[in-house]
C-alpha cells in the first residue's frame, strides 16, 4: 500500500492492511454500544515465516508516518494528532497509537500485539476522554488466549 494511503487507513478497522503484507488467515469482528458512543473492533492475522515482524515493522512506520494528517469524516476534515507507543510485557512485541483531534470528542487508539507468528490488532474509538486502556487490555486478552 503506497504511504499516501496510510493515514486514512488507519482511521478503520482492517487498518494492518497499510503493511502491505497479506496474511495466511484471518478473522475480525467489530462491536459498537447502544448508546453509539463506542466502538471497538478486533482482528486477528496470522503469518508465515518473518513476516509477521515485517508487518509490526511496517505499522510503526505507519504510525509516524501518520504523526499529523488530515481526515475526511461525515463531510468535515478534522486535523488529527497520532502518538505512538511501544508497550512492553505484552506478547512478542507489541505497540500502540493514539489519535485524537480537536474536531472530535474522545478519540480513537490502535493496538498491534504480535504474539508468535500471529498479530492481534483491535481499534477503539470513543466520544469519551479515554485513550486507549479499553484497546490495550481487549489485544491483550486475546493475545493471552493464542
Amino acid at each position: 500500500m503506497p504511504t499516501s494511503q496510510w493515514c486514512d487507513r488507519l482511521t478503520g478497522t482492517s487498518w494492518i492492511a497499510v503493511a502491505g503484507i497479506d496474511g495466511a488467515t484471518w478473522a475480525q469482528r467489530e462491536y459498537v454500544n447502544s448508546g453509539k458512543t463506542e466502538t471497538i473492533g478486533e482482528e486477528i492475522d496470522t503469518f508465515t515465516g518473518t513476516d509477521g515482524k515485517k508487518v509490526m515493522a511496517e505499522l510503526w512506520k505507519a504510525f509516524g508516518h501518520c504523526k499529523t494528517f488530515t481526515q475526511d469524516y461525515s463531510n468535515m476534515q478534522a486535523r488529527t494528532t497520532t502518538v505512538r507507543t511501544r508497550l512492553h510485557g505484552i506478547g512478542s512485541q507489541a505497540m500502540k497509537a493514539v489519535e485524537t483531534s480537536p474536531t472530535f470528542l474522545g478519540g480513537t487508539t490502535l493496538v498491534a500485539i504480535r504474539v508468535g507468528n500471529a498479530i492481534v490488532t483491535c481499534i477503539y474509538s470513543s466520544e469519551h476522554s479515554d485513550l486507549g486502556a479499553s484497546a490495550v487490555t481487549w489485544a491483550e486478552r486475546i493475545g493471552k488466549r493464542l
